[in-house]
């Protein structure tokens, strides 16, 4: 078609470039979600112990144990226990496990 160009289709795609987030590990949920955000992250959350209460969230009683890589290159999924709890030796995320 004339005066369209398209890349050769041999060409490798560009390189994707995210910055990796900083481990959020040990800090308060909502500094590590602020901070997330502020690197444009999306973000999920997973209970860390595996029981399953996350139902309403206020962000400011949780805290963060486990960070791993989201299912996208620029999010992130963070396991969290609220603040008064330890966290666990294990990880269970009931999200990917």
């Amino acid at each position: 078609m004339a005066g369209c160009s398209a890349a050769p289709e041999d060409e490798p795609p560009a390189a994707s470039t995210v910055t990796p987030l900083p481990s959020q590990v040990g800090k308060g949920l909502p500094a590590a979600i602020d901070t997330a955000v502020k690197a444009h992250y999306g973000y999920g959350l997973s209970e860390a112990t595996g029981r399953g209460q996350l139902q309403r969230v206020t962000a400011q009683d949780w805290k963060v144990c486990f960070q791993k890589p989201g299912p996208l290159s620029d999010s992130v999924i963070f396991g969290v226990v609220r603040t008064q709890e330890q966290c666990p030796d294990r990880w269970i995320d009931k999200l990917t496990d």
